[in-house]
């Protein structure tokens, strides 16, 4: 079957998002990808595949990317750290090998001392023209402070 939605490619990025993390926004995106690729993996089969149901599932791929950076989806809204509700912050997303000069902390630290403080979004390594350019986010006030503590106790000198 010719597609332009490989199988080998969906299913990819669904192993990968699948195993990103544990929120509710993990679980609904695998969720989600894993109805596309059943989906996907029955039409491969198909001798005279419909045109119009490939065309749907590339459509429902094209509104999934920008859903896997509405990172606010399946969530609860609340600081699980800090316990007061956080705000939502439509923000850039940065695509490719991110470098940063500043010390930054493990991910035990960050998930357990100031989860919801970065106000932007890491899009991975593959972008065209068509990826979102922003996504949304939750922000706690007191995560951010947290983490500008954090990065001032251990700043380079």
């Amino acid at each position: 079957m010719k597609s332009s939605l490989p199988a080998c490619l969906l299913f990819a990025f669904f192993v990968a998002v699948a195993g990103a993390g544990e929120s509710g926004h993990d679980r609904y995106i695998a969720k989600v990808f894993e109805q596309l690729k059943d989906e996907l993996l029955v039409l491969s089969h198909d001798p005279n595949p419909n045109p119009g149901k490939l065309a749907d599932i590339q459509k429902r791929m094209d509104q999934l990317e920008k859903e896997t950076f509405d990172l606010t989806k399946g969530e609860s809204g609340i600081c699980p750290v800090h316990h007061i509700k956080m705000q939502i912050k439509e923000t850039q997303i940065a695509f490719g090998l991110l470098a940063v000069k500043e010390p930054q902390p493990d991910s035990k630290t960050r998930e357990t001392r100031f989860p919801f403080a970065r106000d932007w979004i890491v899009g991975g390594c593959i972008v065209s023209d068509g990826s979102p350019k922003t996504g949304k986010v939750f922000l706690c006030p007191k995560c951010v402070g947290a983490e500008k503590a954090w990065m001032k106790a251990h700043e380079e000198k």
